[in-house]
């Protein structure tokens, strides 16, 4: 019966992808006919495993031609992304319910969830795309969604993170043999500490090469010079020596981060290099401490029980602090708690923990299909 039902599922923000890829498998795994529709950089992720599924559309497609598509599919449920910087999304989602055919929607976020379901356009007339049913990373998200009245609490779900998990999963079934190369792949020298640094884009009124701050009272090359100058000093102190990875974020290149580099070539203490195709899983494996502003990978590397730290020196205080009720991840407003917290990983790096995780706890992409094939399938 499962083979006969149709689902359609929607993606145009790179987080969208990645969330909505463990549901995609899950809906195969079950004999559920996919089909997958996709732009921008979403396209390019789910093209390289789904290219027999996939279609590809413009970001900005109009309600008539979403609307076709839809209509000619006849699916019985539509599955959404929630990414920011995207218009694909909502307008299926908009329109999806238009035809009165169930849209579930998946924020790959715990930050902000509300702000993915309004619009704004040209004229400044603000519109909403809330679906039948949205799910959520946690119970913060949860309570906060909640406060908006525009949303319903029955139609809210916590689901968990599919992609996060994925992430723990890759790094728990590396063996050692597999480490040990990764190690050499990295040109990583295995006894010194290594921290990688996930960086965000962080939203700017104006793009001033690296000197310009956001809005919100940090750069990501702000951070990372302070926390080279932490490093720099603690090595100085323990008479010892650390590596620092950079990731820059899929969505931007590592251009503001090649003066660092540059004038960190012949430190005495630290050595850098930065990695712009890496999997994050990768370097999680590779990490004593994981540092970031808002990066996801903070979540996933905090969920692989790495010590972690969201480094917000300079936050203006108005704004909310985006990880200060995630479980794992540390946040640091000022630069002696940034130095205290990265000597403290330098102090306990001999100390041994149990990083074990159950992977068979995992499994929020197995609840949501479950849910929405019993449901509303």
């Amino acid at each position: 019966m499962n083979s006969e039902k149709k689902i359609l599922v929607v993606a145009g923000a790179l987080g969208s992808s990645k969330a909505l890829i463990p549901v995609i498998y899950e809906l195969i795994d079950r004999n559920i006919k996919v089909k997958i529709i996709a732009s921008g950089l979403a396209f390019q992720i789910l093209n390289e495993l789904f290219s027999d599924k996939l279609t590809e559309t413009a970001d900005d497609i109009s309600d008539n031609q979403a609307l076709k598509l839809i209509s000619d599919y006849k699916p019985h449920l539509v599955i959404c992304g929630a990414g920011g910087n995207n218009k694909i999304e909502p307008i299926f989602r908009i329109n999806a319910k238009f035809l009165n055919v169930f849209c579930f929607a998946l924020v790959d976020n715990w930050c902000h969830p509300a702000r993915r379901f309004f619009e704004v356009d040209a004229s400044g007339e603000i519109s909403n795309s809330i679906p039948d049913l949205i799910g959520l990373s946690n119970d913060s998200s949860y309570n906060e969604i909640i406060m908006n009245k525009e949303f319903d609490p029955e139609k809210i779900i916590v689901v968990g993170m599919p992609h996060v998990e994925e992430t723990v999963k890759a790094v728990q079934l590396y063996t050692k043999r597999e480490i040990n190369k990764l190690f050499m792949n990295y040109n990583i020298n295995r006894p010194v500490i290594t921290f990688i640094f996930f960086s965000a884009p962080v939203e700017r009124e104006i793009w001033d090469e690296i000197k310009q701050l956001s809005e919100i009272g940090y750069s990501e090359v702000s951070i990372l010079e302070h926390i080279i100058h932490a490093l720099e000093c603690l090595c100085q102190e323990l008479e010892t020596s650390c590596q620092i990875i950079i990731k820059p974020h899929p969505s931007s290149s590592g251009a503001p981060f090649t003066d660092i580099l540059d004038s960190k070539d012949s430190s005495e203490y630290i050595s850098m290099q930065m990695v712009e195709n890496a999997a994050v899983h990768e370097l999680i494996i590779l990490a004593d401490g994981v540092l970031g502003m808002t990066s996801t990978s903070l979540f996933e590397a905090a969920m692989c029980k790495i010590p972690t730290f969201s480094v917000q020196i300079g936050l203006d205080l108005d704004r909310a602090d985006t990880f200060n009720n995630i479980d794992g991840i540390l946040s640091i407003y000022d630069y002696n708690s940034l130095y205290n917290e990265l000597r403290s990983i330098f102090v306990k790096r001999n100390i041994k923990t149990d990083k074990s995780i159950d992977i068979n706890s995992l499994s929020s992409s197995k609840m949501i299909v479950e849910t929405l094939i019993t449901n509303y399938l």
